[in-house]
């Protein structure tokens, strides 16, 4: 009876794995589509409203802190340093992942080296589309083979300790 219950216990974590798995995709692409609103209202207020970027991304760091930690106070420290250089050093230090930070410094590279900025939004949003069409594409790809994988792990080690 007891190694019952212990295989069962082995082969739930390995579905546990599975599931930490599935969650990593789920966060990744949840993370894509909150960068493109935040790329989608950062055109509106710079195109359309011709607010300067250091003032609309202070005022999108207020609105939603957890995705643009360290952002609030960058109109002061363009006294001290360039723009190009406080926003490649923030995006190098948040935690996104390495595809999004790439988009997000040609972003800043684009608008900082005088580029149109309907141009460079443009770019960075049609580069969020296809970041964002390739985490939904492995996301329904990999999803049933995390958790099988899991299972499957979870079941062998179960056999292993029988």
């Amino acid at each position: 009876m007891n190694g019952a219950v212990g295989a069962a216990l082995v082969v739930l974590s390995g579905a546990g794995f599975g599931l930490a798995a599935l969650r990593e995709l789920d966060e990744a692409l949840s993370s894509a589509r909150e960068i493109k609103r935040m790329v989608e209202a950062m055109r509106t207020e710079v195109c359309c409203r011709m607010r300067p970027m250091p003032e609309v991304l202070a005022e999108l760091a207020r609105a939603q802190p957890e995705l643009l930690r360290g952002a609030a106070d960058l109109p002061s420290r363009l006294k001290e340093r360039p723009f190009k250089a406080i926003w490649a050093d923030w995006v190098s230090a948040s935690d996104l992942p390495a595809p999004l930070r790439a988009v997000l410094l040609d972003l800043g590279n684009g608008l900082a080296d005088g580029d149109p900025p309907e141009e460079v939004f443009r770019r960075c949003v049609t580069s969020l589309d296809d970041l964002i069409g390739q985490a939904a594409e492995r996301r329904q790809r990999n999803g049933r083979l995390c958790l099988a994988a899991g299972l499957s792990l979870g079941g062998m080690i179960a056999i292993l300790l029988l």
